[in-house]
Parts: structure tokens; C-alpha cells; sequence
């Protein structure tokens, strides 16, 4: 594996995308934070934004399902980030054993990419 390839997958880790997050938090902690399991993020700007709507908002592209569950579960447990508004958007793909622990924060796409009906989110904090 070349250095770049390595820099490349530590910049994609949990722990990164977790400062990723208190960067956000600590500029504006009433921002929504949404935790995205890839580019997601573009396809769904538009109807978050008008779910959301007058809130802002800010992506975080988390690198995979695993790693917005293991991101949700530090952030829900974090003494000060668990008081952070913040939601996980993760793709049904073709996994029906998949128990959703949280479905006040995180959103499970009906299928592979696509969001059907997007509900508006009870946020806490």
C-alpha cells in the first residue's frame, strides 16, 4: 500500500469524521450535523434542506454504514456531543437482519439510494 493510499483510508477512519463532527459542533452548536454513509450527501441536499427547513444543516461523509453506526454510538454517549442535533442516513441495501437502534436519529432509506419519504426528524438536544 502506497503512503498516499494509507493517508487516504486514515482520513476516512471513525476518529477522524469524529473531530470532523466537533469542528461542526464547535463553530455552531445548533447546526444540524447529518452523518451520511457515503456521497449521499448530493443526492439528498435538496430534501433535507426542506425537511430541515428554517434549520441549517452540515454533511459529513462517515465512509460506510459501519462507520455512521459506530459514529452514532460515540456521539449518543459523548457528554457533550450527545446534546448536539445530529442525524444518521443510511441505505437499506439488501439487508433485512439490519435493527435499527434509533429511529428518532437515524434514517433507513427504504432501498439502495434513494429516499422515498422523508419524515421531518424530532430533534433533541
Amino acid at each position: 500500500m502506497s503512503r498516499v493510499d494509507s493517508m487516504t483510508r486514515a482520513g476516512e477512519s471513525y476518529s477522524i469524521k469524529f473531530l470532523e463532527l466537533g469542528r461542526i459542533y464547535s463553530k455552531d452548536s445548533n447546526i444540524i450535523i447529518c452523518i451520511f454513509e457515503g456521497e449521499d450527501e448530493k443526492y439528498f441536499s435538496q430534501r433535507i434542506t426542506d425537511a430541515l427547513a428554517p434549520f441549517t444543516w452540515q454533511g459529513i461523509d462517515a465512509g460506510g454504514k459501519k462507520s455512521v453506526l459506530e459514529l452514532y454510538k460515540h456521539v449518543s454517549c459523548h457528554y457533550e456531543y450527545k446534546k448536539s442535533k445530529y442525524l444518521c442516513f443510511i441505505d437499506r441495501d439488501f439487508e433485512d437482519w439490519f435493527k435499527n437502534p434509533d429511529t428518532s436519529r437515524i434514517y433507513v432509506t427504504p432501498c439502495y439510494s434513494k429516499i422515498y419519504i422523508f419524515p421531518k426528524p424530532v430533534l433533541g438536544g
